[in-house]
């Protein structure tokens, strides 16, 4: 019973961004990734909402690593939560990615 995330990548694609140029050429990938939060059954909802907020926070218009991140959606309840152990709160992170070569 200890909190844990799942990182999911539900949506994404790829193009070529520049032709000509072998080993130099740019290669675009654009898509979100999904965090989602599980936290225990019967503890209210309270933490994984700050949570949320917080990764939310960590993700909004960065650079990093070739990564470049937009403005996540707010912490949404999972459909599923009726059932299980765990309560589920995700957020999604719109990105892109550039590969060069």
């Amino acid at each position: 019973g200890s909190p844990f995330l799942i990182v999911q990548y539900p949506i994404a694609s790829a193009r070529g961004i520049t032709v000509g140029a072998p080993g130099a050429n740019v290669h675009r990938e654009e898509g979100t990734f999904r965090i989602v939060i599980h936290t225990e059954r019967g503890g209210g909802t309270a933490k994984g909402l700050q949570w949320g907020d917080e990764i939310a926070a960590i993700f909004r218009t960065k650079a990093f690593d070739g990564v470049r991140t937009f403005s996540p959606s707010p912490p949404i309840e999972d459909d599923t939560n009726e059932s299980g152990v765990y309560y589920a709160h995700s957020i999604s992170v719109p990105y892109q990615f550039d590969l060069i070569g």
